[in-house]
């Protein structure tokens, strides 16, 4: 990975230039879930485990 563009990538995010694309939010209790489907190959996006709400 070309790290030197990492900022870059963020810049054009934050302006509205640049997506990525989400195919499914897991709560972290479901983790196992998500690993299977990222394993799977099957996620067209990324896979977000989201914390709970304490």
């Amino acid at each position: 990975m070309r790290y030197d563009v990492v900022g870059h990538f963020a810049k054009y995010t934050a302006e509205g230039k640049f997506t990525i694309p989400v195919a499914q939010t897991f709560s972290l209790d479901d983790w196992r879930t998500a690993l299977e489907i990222s394993q799977s190959g099957r996620a067209h996006g990324k896979l977000i485990l989201l914390p709970t709400a304490d």
